[in-house]
C-alpha cells in the first residue's frame, strides 16, 4: 500500500514539475528585462528551525515608466539583498506583477525541486518494484 502512495506522490510532484517547467518558459517567452534595485529586506523567522531568512522587495520601471515593487521569490539566510543592490528583472508586459529576478534560482528551482523528488520518488518506486 505504502508503494502505491509513493508512486501517487512522485507520479504528481513529476507532474507538478513539468507544469512549472512549462509555465515557466511561457513566462520567459512574453518576459521584458529591466533594471531593478533592492528597497526593501524583511527578516523573517522560519518555524521549525528558528532560522532568520532574508525576503527582498525589488523596484523597477517598466519599458513605459509604470513604478513597480515586488518580493523576491526566496528567502536567503545571508545579507545578499542589501538595499540599493542593482539586479537585472524580467516582468510580464501584460501584467507588470508578474516579475522575477533574473536569476536561475528565481527563474527554475521550483520546477527543478517538485519534477526532481518527484523522479526521485517514482524511480525508487521503480526499482522496489523491481527487486
Amino acid at each position: 500500500m505504502w508503494l502505491v502512495i509513493a508512486g501517487l506522490v512522485g507520479m504528481m510532484m513529476s507532474l507538478l514539475g513539468v507544469w512549472l517547467f512549462y509555465r515557466t518558459k511561457l513566462f520567459l517567452a512574453r518576459a521584458i528585462p529591466a533594471e531593478g534595485q533592492y528597497v526593501d529586506a524583511t527578516w523573517t523567522t522560519s518555524m521549525p528551525s528558528q532560522q532568520q531568512s532574508q525576503v527582498g522587495t525589488i523596484a523597477f520601471q517598466t519599458a513605459d515608466g509604470q513604478a513597480i515593487q515586488f518580493n523576491g521569490r526566496l528567502a536567503t539566510p545571508f545579507e545578499s539583498q542589501k538595499v540599493g543592490r542593482t539586479v537585472r528583472v524580467l516582468y510580464d508586459p501584460a501584467n507588470p506583477e508578474d516579475a522575477l529576478i533574473d536569476s536561475f534560482i528565481e527563474i527554475w528551482m521550483p520546477s527543478v525541486i517538485f519534477g526532481g523528488v518527484g523522479a526521485g520518488w517514482l524511480l525508487a518506486t521503480l526499482i522496489v518494484l523491481w527487486l
